[in-house]
């Protein structure tokens, strides 16, 4: 969250918070804050009412806002029960950059030599189990991602890839992924 300060002199009696600009008063406290959930440069607008008078300002591109992606799920874990593999792992509550965050979701990625790794599934669990791998495959490596703020459009590509069975490179299913950005 940003917090927001008002430095107005003259004793005002109510303040009316902008945050976007866009003419919806989204506070009303001398000293907000605000969480911002899109990335962009956004003007904020105080409008501050005394005894006798109101006075407003703008300040013109006073926020950036930039995209800090997940931080990467800790304590993974891989347990096999033959035979499967069921991995799991702890829920992620912060981004890279140390802020609060609930994630959208979490991919898991496999790779029988931790070189190249393959796509294995989209969830928003913090568990996945990995149908019959123990009984075909005697190392098996894993890496979690998780995500925040995929368009529909993404969303419905991940869905599309859990429902099929074929085994497709990350760096595809990763460069397909970003063309939904464009």
């Amino acid at each position: 969250p940003i917090q927001f300060t008002d430095t107005s002199i003259g004793n005002p009696t109510s303040w009316e918070w902008d945050f976007e600009n866009d003419g919806i008063y989204d506070s009303f406290v001398q000293y907000p804050t605000h969480i911002y959930t899109s990335e962009g440069i956004y003007s904020v607008k105080l409008k501050i009412t005394t005894g006798t008078s109101v006075d407003s300002l703008i300040k013109e591109n006073h926020v950036t806002v930039s995209y800090c992606p997940p931080a990467s799920p800790h304590n993974v874990n891989v347990e096999i029960i033959q035979p499967d593999a069921i991995i799991s792992w702890t829920a992620v509550d912060t981004t890279e950059c140390g802020s609060q965050i609930i994630p959208d979701g979490y991919i898991v990625k496999f790779s029988e030599n931790d070189g190249e790794y393959f796509f294995l599934t989209y969830t928003t669990e913090v568990i996945h189990t990995h149908n019959f791998v123990a009984q075909f495959s005697p190392q098996m490596f894993y890496r979690v991602i998780a995500f925040k703020n995929y368009s529909r459009e993404q969303i419905e590509y991940l869905e599309q890839l859990n429902n099929t069975c074929e085994k497709i490179k990350w760096s595809e299913v990763k460069q397909n992924l970003n063309s939904f950005r464009k």
